[in-house]
């Protein structure tokens, strides 16, 4: 069996380590999910271990073998058509057989198609049937869910738990992690800590534990270095009396000096979760948020998206809107905004809703700082402070123009924001895409808590998992149904 061992690799990048004292390996039967919060170097670590990017110690064993990288964005030449990139990729006969099998690429015009006038999604599903159908010993995929719609990532899914060599994968859907994993590496804290076996949530609960367990020796440690400062005060007393007890001074001095300096700052017992309590909207139960009857919309004539969607939103719901992409859901997002008219139907709006959007674009202010933001929403400052630093905001942090933010920081901040606001109906175009792991757990939190109407649209099977009782609509040829089943069921219906 073939084996890459990474080797007490670190890694630094502009002066602050991401990791050091990395040392573990992969074998082809290995899946190996790498995790962590935005920038804490996990897609460095992969392309260290692709060979892409250098260590600033340790070593890479690779032995020479098949390893192939697919980044987390195509930057292949675009001018060329499908049918030249497979061929200057080297693709096998098999790629044709994998794009078939993702169902968003149509085989019979991939000789005059150009990579340029595809989507995001398309284009990376053909740099992974190229990669894929030549199969590589080892595959480093960084981000394989970016751009893909829910079943496009199924699909995907399956291919690479299925996949005959490694499969190494940095990621934020908890789904796909579950899926295909059965080795989870997450950066964290400069380091680089391996578990085998287990599920995401089981790998974060025995991280727990030993979290846990380094409390308890550290405050066992704590006691006897307590104790021997004791001893070593005394013994330095004797020593201004007589000399008898110098030796044994310098020796205890030295072995408390030792110890203090390994026990090291005091480790925490819980995971760094990010808290946010929002104010309840008014209760309104039954109030009608916005009503379709019958409505049809397309670009022209030509091009109908939706036709015969009836439906409507009431106080309270918590909805998630699925379906391909291109399939017309921001076009009904624009119907239900009243941002766009139907031909065809009415739309009705309720009456007085507060209503609030939230798109994949930063909408802050790249010169104002966290507090200033929530000083527009009438929040004091001390308030404001309270609430940041519940988001994991460090005071300085609090006082830094946004445009200096971690992306995690930024989505936190824009989350706290809305919410705070009270409208009575959010919608949110695609939250969750490139969210670390904390921002993430506080999205499904607010919108757990959040007492007003939610529409989501999603491709995130986790997230729809993670909500108590969310309605399902999934959008398909050319229509919305409310789905009242699993959401494994809804994904294959598509």
């Amino acid at each position: 069996m073939k084996t890459i061992t990474i080797k007490n690799v670190a890694k630094s990048y502009a002066g602050k380590t991401l990791f050091a004292g990395a040392h573990f390996s992969v074998t082809t039967s290995d899946r190996l999910a790498i995790i962590g919060e935005n920038g804490a170097g996990k897609s460095t670590l992969l392309k260290i271990i692709a060979g892409l990017d250098e260590a600033d110690d340790g070593q890479i064993i690779n032995d020479r073998l098949s390893i192939a990288y697919i980044a987390q964005d195509f930057a292949g030449d675009t001018s060329l058509t499908i049918k030249d990139y497979l061929a200057h990729m080297k693709a096998t006969p098999k790629a044709h057989e994998l794009l078939k099998g993702f169902g968003i690429i149509q085989l019979s015009e991939i000789e005059k198609t150009t990579l340029a006038s595809l989507s995001g999604g398309q284009q990376r599903v053909v740099e992974i049937a190229a990669v894929l159908s030549a199969g590589p010993m080892f595959l480093c995929i960084d981000e394989p869910e970016n751009h893909l719609d829910i079943k496009v990532r199924a699909i995907l899914t399956e291919l690479l738990h299925n996949y005959w060599g490694a499969v190494l994968f940095v990621s934020h859907d908890n789904y796909l992690v579950n899926r295909i994993a059965n080795k989870i590496a997450l950066v964290d804290d400069e380091r680089v800590i391996i578990t085998t076996g287990l599920s995401y949530e089981a790998f974060l609960a025995q991280r727990d534990i030993h979290r846990h367990r380094a409390v308890d020796n550290y405050q066992t440690e704590a006691k006897h270095i307590t104790k021997l400062m004791k001893i070593v005060a005394e013994l330095k007393r004797q020593t201004t009396l007589s000399d008898a007890k110098a030796k044994t001074y310098q020796m205890k001095k030295r072995q408390l000096a030792d110890r203090q300096a390994a026990l090291g700052e005091r480790p925490q017992a819980e995971a760094v979760v990010a808290k946010l309590k929002t104010e309840t909207v008014d209760q309104k139960q039954g109030k009608l948020i916005v009503s379709l009857h019958d409505v049809a919309y397309g670009h022209d004539s030509a091009t109908v998206l939706l036709k015969q969607v009836t439906l409507d939103i009431r106080f309270g719901q918590k909805i998630c809107l699925i379906g391909r992409n291109g399939a017309g859901k921001s076009s009904l997002l624009g119907l239900l905004l009243g941002e766009t008219k139907s031909q065809v139907g009415e739309v009705r709006q309720g009456s007085a809703v507060k209503v609030s959007s939230f798109n994949q674009h930063d909408s802050l202010i790249p010169g104002e700082t966290p507090r200033e933001h929530l000083a527009t929403l009438g929040i004091k400052e001390v308030e404001a402070r309270k609430m940041l630093a519940g988001l994991l905001f460090t005071p300085s942090e609090i006082e830094m123009v946004t445009s200096r933010l971690s992306g995690g920081q930024k989505q936190r901040l824009r989350f706290a924001l809305m919410f705070y606001a009270r409208p009575d109906f959010i919608v949110l175009d695609e939250p969750t895409n490139n969210l670390d792991p904390t921002t993430w757990q506080l999205f499904v939190d607010l919108v757990n808590d959040f007492t007003g109407t939610v529409l989501i649209v999603t491709h995130d099977r986790s997230f729809i998992e993670a909500l108590a009782e969310p309605i399902i609509w999934v959008m398909s040829k050319k229509t919305v149904k409310v789905w009242w089943r699993e959401v494994s069921e809804a994904v294959d219906s598509l």
